[in-house]
């Protein structure tokens, strides 16, 4: 006579944990991925305001000391409020200028940015 076996084998069990487990592991590394373009993004957005505000501040200034006087006050700002940040700019003949910022997450990210002043 055969004897009817309920319930689950330890074998199924182990199989259904390594699932779960390995599921876990996929929505952990998907978060830590996100978390990190999130981060990726906010220092993008605070380089794009700072080079943006750099432009501004040229155009509103149109002596060489005053270009000058603003580069060192966004500069400075630049650097803290980015992890190494720092920038450079550029304007050529005519009214042609670009401001780029560099700073450090997970390798050396740059923005360039250029406008007419």
């Amino acid at each position: 006579m055969k004897r009817k076996v309920n319930g689950f084998s330890l074998l199924e069990v182990l199989i259904a944990l390594m699932i779960i487990t390995g599921g876990m592991m996929g929505i952990i590394w998907l978060q830590s991925k996100a978390l990190r373009q999130v981060h990726a993004g906010y220092y993008r957005n605070l380089a794009m305001g700072q080079a943006a505000e750099l432009l501004d501040r040229f155009r509103a200034c149109r002596s060489a000391a005053g270009f000058a006087q603003e580069y060192a006050l966004v500069r400075q700002r630049i650097a803290d409020v980015l992890p190494q940040g720092r920038c450079e700019y550029w304007c050529g003949g005519g009214r042609q200028c670009t401001v780029s910022v560099f700073w450090q997450d997970h390798g050396w990210q740059s923005l360039v940015l250029s406008s007419l002043i």
